[in-house]
């Protein structure tokens, strides 16, 4: 647990360590920590900003990384992330609210249908905005396969996100 804890603390020098170690399984691996992080609904503590911008930082300064190569992929992997998110959402997520378990207190029926409204008058913003908001990132894409909007209108969302998240974080680590 510990060396989970150093890694995250000192991203630049562990990423650096890999990136000499694993070669071009990096980028994999930043590829599937980018997905797992917005495609997994229970997995919303990994890191994905600090990570983009570590991304962006390393690229200026080692060969190893490549940001023409890195945007595009974190692209992807941000975008197939949200979707299958919005699937699991989709569906599995009802099911929460509707059957009788031990979270019934959590997932109360009047709670889905407060979110269905507030996704109905501000899901487009909630899509958009919500990849630079960490644990939300993961979320919202699960409450709007949850609350059933439209796909195509969640994917053209979730990829102009995708392209500002990505984009934002690492061209600043970059520069």
């Amino acid at each position: 647990m510990m060396e989970y804890i150093e890694a995250i603390l000192k991203l630049d020098v562990f990423i650096n360590t890999l990136a000499a170690q694993m070669g071009l399984w990096l980028y994999a691996l930043i590829f599937f920590v980018i997905f797992a992080e917005t495609g997994l609904v229970f997995m919303p503590f990994l890191p994905g900003d600090s990570l983009l911008f570590a991304v962006g930082a390393l690229s200026a300064s080692s060969v190893s990384f490549d940001i023409r190569i890195y945007v595009p992929l974190l692209i992807c992997a941000s975008i197939i992330g949200d979707s299958t998110n919005y699937y699991i959402g989709r569906s599995y997520g009802r099911s929460l609210f509707e059957k009788k378990h031990f979270l019934s207190r959590l997932f109360n029926i009047s709670y889905l249908q407060q979110t269905e409204q507030f996704y109905i008058e501000k899901g487009r913003i909630a899509v958009m905005i919500a990849r630079f908001l960490p644990i939300v990132r993961t979320l919202a894409p699960f409450v709007g396969g949850l609350t059933k909007m439209p796909y195509r209108t969640f994917l053209f969302l979730s990829a102009c996100g995708s392209v500002m998240w990505v984009t934002t974080f690492c061209l600043a680590g970059y520069f």
